[in-house]
């Protein structure tokens, strides 16, 4: 389906214009209808009002995950095919995985590393004016970029399971965070903007030496575009997790349900949440072991034990060595170190100096953390993910879509990671 969708837009592509602008409206209606339910009080609306806005912001949801699903393709077909084009044109092979990191790398900013470089901003005008940390949030000027900064960055701690914002303090401890590093803030953003200057000239370097061909070219643009592509998709679903999470919240109060097992409903059970048709005891096996059979229509809601039992069933139909992984390099390069499996952000902290985060997939709420790692291994994805992006950014080694990397790996297993080969194998099991 990838490939089809690729040549149609090789064709004609305006065509393929016109998918991303749709894609566009639809983001933009999601997260802006998102961004006008961000400062509302839902204590001090109806039930009913809270519901409709719920509803209304799936109906947008669904609308945007409808017209999303071609990046996708995209992303998989070429993730699997950009190494064999390029071999096609007797570029080295051992070239070839530095080459598909520099172009596939977008010309624009994520926004969490936007965000970062906000933060640093805000650091480095305290450190200009000399102020001590005690007494730099009282100051003016410091006052309104923190502000500013709140306003423009709220829902970017927001994820499937944390939907409170970032909030004053958790601002001004990442500032601090920056003021107390070796690199100052004013060296870290000069080292962003030299890296940027650098890519540049690095994508012009490699087009010009391996006299890459037109339709290979345009497969790195479309790379390019759909690593933006879930970069923005990702910004919309922040604004949500934050937005609908605030009304959730007030809901499962009014309903007499924890609301951290009023998180496990599906969008179309809103009213039944409400009316209490679910009880706490089948949110409770949901958070427990949630396995949904797409193969039965309508789709199959299996929970609990029954959950981990079909799970399981089909991994068994998964063959896989136990010591070697197989998944798409997302940034080239090769390092030997101890796991480190990371399946909530929450346990984020537990993640050691000179360790492999080995994880589902990433997230921006994971970027202060991999500072730490020496490398990135993930469940999920393709060469354009989340993962990809901070990798190239923070340049480790990472390879993506393992499919099971954080069931074969275990935290403390000694790992050989060679992500321009697109393998990890397990050197020494950790002690049981």
């Amino acid at each position: 389906a990838g490939k089809k969708l690729i040549d149609e837009f090789i064709q004609n592509p305006r065509q393929m214009n016109l998918t991303f602008e749709l894609f566009d409206v639809n983001r933009l209606r999601c997260q802006e209808y998102a961004e006008a339910q961000a400062h509302i009080r839902p204590g001090m609306l109806s039930t009913q009002t809270l519901v409709k806005k719920v509803e209304t912001y799936f109906e947008l949801y669904q609308r945007l995950f409808d017209t999303a699903i071609f990046g996708e393709l995209i992303d998989l077909y070429l993730s699997d095919n950009m190494k064999n084009e390029l071999l096609k044109q007797n570029i080295p092979e051992k070239e070839i995985q530095q080459i598909i990191s520099i172009l596939a790398m977008p010309d624009e900013e994520t926004f969490s590393h936007q965000a970062e470089k906000s933060v640093l901003r805000i650091a480095a005008r305290i450190q200009k004016k000399g102020l001590p940390i005690e007494k730099a949030f009282t100051d003016a000027e410091i006052a309104e970029m923190v502000q500013n900064h709140l306003d423009e960055y709220y829902w970017i701690t927001c994820n499937y399971f944390t939907y409170s914002g970032l909030g004053q303090h958790n601002l001004e401890m990442l500032i601090n965070s920056a003021l107390t590093q070796k690199e100052t803030p004013e060296e870290k953003l000069h080292a962003f903007e030299k890296q940027s200057k650098t890519t540049q000239i690095e994508k012009e370097t490699l087009k010009n030496k391996y006299s890459i061909n037109h339709k290979t070219l345009l497969f790195f643009q479309l790379l390019q575009r759909v690593t933006m592509f879930y970069d923005n998709r990702k910004k919309a679903q922040m604004h949500g997790f934050y937005s609908m999470g605030r009304i959730l919240k007030e809901l499962a109060k009014r309903a007499e349900i924890d609301f951290d097992l009023a998180k496990y409903i599906f969008p179309h059970e809103i009213t039944k949440l409400i009316t209490k048709e679910i009880s706490p005891q089948e949110l409770y096996q949901r958070r427990k072991h949630t396995y949904i059979d797409y193969e039965t229509l309508p789709p199959k809601i299996l929970v609990g034990e029954e959950a981990a039992s079909a799970e399981e069933k089909l991994w068994k139909m998964v063959t896989l060595s136990q010591n070697e992984l197989n998944g798409a390099c997302a940034n080239p390069g090769t390092v030997i170190a101890r796991a480190r499996v990371i399946r909530s952000t929450k346990h984020l902290s537990q993640l050691q100096k000179g360790e492999i985060l080995v994880t589902g997939m990433t997230s921006p709420e994971y970027v202060p953390a991999l500072g730490k790692a020496v490398g990135i291994i993930t469940d999920d994805g393709g060469i354009t993910c989340h993962a990809g992006i901070i990798a190239r950014e923070l340049k480790l080694p990472c390879i993506v879509g393992t499919k099971t990397a954080t069931r074969r790996i275990k935290t403390g297993d000694l790992l050989d990671l060679r992500a321009h080969h697109g393998t990890v194998r397990v050197l020494e099991k950790a002690a049981e």
